[in-house]
């Protein structure tokens, strides 16, 4: 028993190490086991917020997150909310994130190996079979994604746990593995839970049809007898699943109603026309962004539709890797793409051991159409072609191997030929961002990683004592303009919150003000992404006070307070608070006579609302004018010079250009526009004075659609140029046009800043104040409008009103009055209340499992004494 132990404890070690060995080799020295794109910008960057979030709350779930201008804590769910490394980092504040999230990425994939190991002995397969199974597992390409899209596999482990808990409810009544596994797969990764659903469902049925007691009534012909058997076991299944998903309420409900409030840009790949099959097979075949195996898998698919007892099995998984309106469906009718089949790649690791083991054993099913179905898709698979021809090769030289006239030694352990390619792959495919990047630029093979240098300090401008002691004023915002992306995520102040954010679920009205009302511009690939820029009326609307950027990009109106080498914080005061009261009221019918930018300007004199009973007339057509004359329009023809406009709508050529003014320009802000036109589907970025703006390519995951380009832009008196730079290109700049603002209008004259304003640490409360009042108006807020807010003015409740179009606003009366703003996110309380019934039903579930165990076993003993 003891060296029995031994063995166990060296062969887990021995797979541990395969599994180290294809994850961490690609690494260079100086390189972190995480990726420079979402991985930094949202999975660390999020994770960071949020354990700061829980920290200052006390709370495991607090409602409100001060980024995106103040957002639901459940818009952030997707990144994992409550998952186990995000809540053990709360426990060391002060150790970096990305070492929780790359150290738990790598535990998981180690213990779904160990899992696929433990489970495929459950299934009566040899030890050798059982190793080759695992590794198969370790070296799938999907596996990449632990130190780049997290969610797409830190689900497995519990996964794996789901499969053994199916064998368990089926032959031994024992039902707490299967929901404890679904519960996890939620809390980890909510996305891919339908997927792991459908897996679990395909391989429940597969067991199923093998039960003793079912072949029996069938045998025997007994379908009456046999159908309740099914709706039986059917219906428990059921119940388990709807207690796990109960369990994971708290989580679900509330995010389900904040995605049904709200929208994600699912790009124009959503209306593409969906193809009848996928020959590639992207699902299945190397890709990272699918299961990621090679035509090994294939071939164990194929093979097991010559094989009884798997056709079914087989035939499920290969009409779901080519046909695409499987992948449409799962992925929420979004879009068809792969990345939603990475589930399935535990079932076809069950199915290629078992047919590796079976072939050992001289299995008499067909080999010969199988591997010449590989070497048809081999052809058809035009992106890695040669790959796929190689990969056929040595299939054929391990089906020649296993030939029965040769000896016994040989083929037991030729079989590991047919592991080469799959674990070539994976190292290759995370190589391509280390040591084979140069290589891979030169020959223009796709690259899927580029890796974080371990020095990387871009979310690190400065420390968190710099930081605190110089972002003091909790009335106002702080952002982040150097490295403007991979920070857009980031709470770098514990007491002043963000107007940025990049995350799968955003509040569609704040992001159609962010994009479409204020014009910040676009300068990534996707719409989803918030990033701050040096948008001056932004700026003043949403509180921006301090600023981190580089010593020499200091935004206009902006004085350093702090340097730390090239970076310095800024400070602006002259903006409005994140919660202030006014009298300069508009209507929004007066608002929507505005023009841009005249309406921009609009928004910074006053709070636009919907209506506000008796209203002056002459109020109304004082603020509309007012707005209209802070803005000028030029000719762009007599605004810049010939030469220089000429060469500006010619920058494709040359990819530089000036834009010289005829006259030096006073102290104001330019406001500059044109649409984009292209033929070539190309992406095209333009960048006046340090804003850029980018129209992507039409091949982009997520086209960020944005022909029409905006510019506000702060000029300096005598100033002469706007320097421009663009990548080159087949594009045409049209419909030009201009506008000049008096800076000094960028403001509102009847702004009454709170007093007495008090932060509580309870998740929930997000303003506590005093104000007062000398005439009847507004308390504006810049915080997002959305259901879940809950405002008190003098200890009553009153119904939070949308203003600004997009904001949370209270009317008030004249005099002092006492407001406190609480944000609940609707769903939570009857989410927590399902999910402490449902762990206290499993709880009792398992207990009369146990008990009924028990119960049984003193049977049995009974009959044998």
């Amino acid at each position: 028993m003891r060296r029995r132990r031994i063995k166990q404890i060296i062969l887990f070690m021995l797979l541990h190490l395969i599994t180290l060995f294809i994850l961490l080799l690609p690494l260079q020295q100086g390189h972190f086991f995480g990726t420079n794109g979402d991985w930094y910008s949202q999975h660390i960057a999020i994770a960071d917020s949020l354990r700061q979030t829980m920290i200052k709350s006390r709370s495991l779930v607090p409602q409100f997150i001060q980024l995106g201008g103040g957002s639901s804590i459940y818009d952030f769910a997707y990144y994992g909310l409550l998952r186990p490394d995000i809540l053990i980092s709360c426990l060391f504040p002060k150790v970096e994130m990305k070492y929780f999230i790359a150290g738990y990425a790598i535990l998981g994939v180690m213990a779904s190996v160990d899992l696929c190991y433990i489970w495929l002995r459950t299934q009566h397969m040899q030890k050798r079979f059982a190793i080759a199974g695992a590794v198969l597992l370790g070296a799938a390409t999907c596996f990449f994604h632990a130190h780049h899209q997290i969610m797409f596999v830190n689900y497995m482990p519990f996964l794996f746990l789901a499969l053994i808990g199916v064998d368990r409810m089926l032959e031994r009544k024992r039902y707490g593995m299967f929901i404890i596994g679904l519960f996890g797969i939620y809390m980890h990764s909510f996305y891919y839970a339908i997927s792991c659903l459908f897996v679990l469902a395909c391989y429940f049925f597969f067991k199923l049809g093998k039960q003793r007691e079912l072949v029996r009534l069938f045998s025997q012909k007994q379908r009456k007898e046999a159908a309740l058997y099914i709706a039986g076991t059917i219906g428990k299944v059921a119940a388990a699943i709807a207690l796990s998903i109960g369990m994971a309420m708290i989580l679900l409900l509330p995010m389900g109603l904040d995605i049904l409030s709200t929208k994600k840009d699912g790009g124009s790949a959503a209306t593409e026309a969906l193809m009848l099959w996928n020959p590639q097979l992207e699902g299945l075949l190397y890709s990272p962004y699918g299961c990621g195996m090679t035509m090994l898998a294939l071939y164990s698919l194929v093979w097991g539709l010559f094989k009884k007892g798997r056709r079914f099995l087989s035939g499920v998984i290969l009409f779901t890797m080519l046909c695409p309106v499987v992948s449409y469906a799962l992925n929420g009718f979004l879009y068809a793409r792969s990345k939603i089949l990475i589930p399935f790649v535990v079932l076809i690791v069950y199915l290629t051991a078992d047919m590796l083991q079976s072939v050992y054993r001289e299995d008499r099913t067909n080999r010969i159409c199988p591997l010449l179905v590989c070497a048809v898709f081999a052809f058809y698979n035009e992106k890695r072609q040669i790959l796929a021809y190689i990969d056929v090769a040595i299939l054929a030289i391990w089906l020649v191997s296993q030939c029965r006239r040769l000896p016994v030694w040989i083929r037991k352990n030729v079989f590991w030929l047919v592991a080469l390619p799959p674990v070539a792959a994976s190292i290759c495919l995370s190589m391509s961002g280390s040591y084979l990047n140069e290589l891979c630029k030169r020959w223009k093979i796709t690259t899927y990683v580029t890796y974080l240098d371990n020095a990387d300090a871009r979310q690190r401008h400065f420390s968190a004592e710099q930081i605190d002691e110089t972002v003091k004023d909790s009335r106002y915002r702080v952002d982040v303009l150097s490295n403007n992306f991979v920070n857009s995520n980031l709470l770098v102040s514990d007491v002043c919150g963000r107007t940025s954010m990049y995350s799968s679920i955003t509040n569609a009205e704040y992001a159609d003000f962010y994009y479409n009302v204020m014009h910040n511009p676009i300068g990534v690939n996707n719409r989803v992404a918030l990033t701050p820029g040096s948008n001056p009326c932004f700026s003043y609307f949403m509180g921006t006070r301090y600023v981190i950027t580089g010593k020499n990009e200091v935004p206009d109106g902006y004085e350093t307070i702090t340097t730390n080498g090239n970076y310095v914080i800024a400070e602006n005061p002259n903006v409005l608070p994140v919660c202030y009261g006014t009298t300069n009221i508009m209507t929004e019918s007066t608002y929507e006579q505005l023009q841009f930018p005249e309406n921009m300007v609009a928004l910074c004199q006053n709070v636009v609302v919907k209506g506000i009973g008796r209203t002056s007339n002459q109020r109304e057509s004082d603020a509309h004018r007012k707005a209209k004359q802070a803005v000028k329009q030029r000719n762009v023809g007599t605004l810049f010079t010939e030469r220089s406009l000429k060469e500006f709508k010619q920058i494709g050529q040359k990819g530089k250009a000036t834009l010289e003014f005829n006259n030096s320009v006073r102290s104001h802000f330019l406001v500059l526009s044109f649409d984009i036109e292209r033929k070539n589907g190309r992406s095209v970025l333009i960048d006046i004075n340090g804003v850029a703006n980018k129209l992507s390519a039409d091949n982009a995951p997520y086209p960020n659609g944005n022909d029409h380009f905006v510019y506000v832009l702060p000029i300096k008196d005598g100033t002469k140029r706007l320097k421009v730079k663009a990548g080159k290109g087949y594009y045409q700049i049209k419909n030009m046009s201009a506008y000049l603002m008096d800076k000094s209008a960028i403001a509102n004259s009847s702004v009454v800043i709170p007093s007495n304003v008090k932060q509580k640490e309870d998740g929930s409360t997000i303003f506590a104040g005093t104000i007062a009042m000398d005439k009847r108006g507004y308390f504006v807020t810049s915080y997002p409008y959305r259901d879940g807010y809950h405002i008190e003015v003098d200890g009553k409740e009153v119904y939070a009103k949308k203003v600004n179009q997009t904001f949370v606003g209270v009317p008030l009366s004249s005099g002092t009055h006492t407001i406190t703003i609480q944000y609940v996110a609707p769903g939570y309380y009857m989410g927590l209340t399902i999910s402490i019934v449902s762990i206290i039903l499993l709880g009792i579930w398992m207990l009369y499992e146990q008990g009924y165990q028990w119960e049984q076993r003193n049977k049995i003993q009974k009959i044998r004494d």
